[in-house]
């Protein structure tokens, strides 16, 4: 896990967490993972689309009762404040895939396939594949 390198001889094949702990926050990054790419397709798209109109009404209607109360204790030019929308992110944005590593970047132009947000994480993990093959707990074939 990014932050923690802990030191640790496993204790069964192929365990690459120290701990519970760095185990649940691998777990936690891993579904962080999956929504950003399932966020990306277009079926996606249409899911966080519907997700935000609801919340667009919800949010409408909310404003719309909190007005009605406070138009009793403010006048209507205090109560009429918008809140105004969060910045756009950049859609080409790609997730760092080393476990625990939230960072967001723009692939170069010359490695539009890049998977890690710098060399630190590259070779972070690959530091843990080199172990496994080391202890014969992975075949060079299975190298990701």
């Amino acid at each position: 896990m990014k932050g923690c390198e802990n030191l640790f001889v496993p204790d069964y094949p192929q365990q690459r967490y120290c701990g519970e702990e760095c185990q649940e926050a691998a777990l936690k990054w891993r579904r962080w993972l999956k929504q950003q790419t399932y966020r990306a397709t277009d079926n996606g798209k249409e899911h966080r689309r519907e997700q935000a109109k609801r919340h667009r009404k919800r949010k409408k209607e909310e404003r719309k009762d909190s007005q009605k109360e406070e138009i009793g204790k403010t006048d209507q030019a205090e109560a009429a404040q918008s809140v105004g929308n969060p910045p756009a992110t950049n859609l080409e944005e790609s997730c760092c895939h080393r476990p625990g590593c939230y960072d967001l970047f723009e692939p170069h132009s010359c490695t539009p396939r890049q998977k890690f947000c710098s060399s630190l994480c590259r070779n972070a993990l690959r530091r843990v594949i080199e172990r496994e093959i080391r202890l014969g707990l992975r075949t060079r074939n299975q190298r990701e």
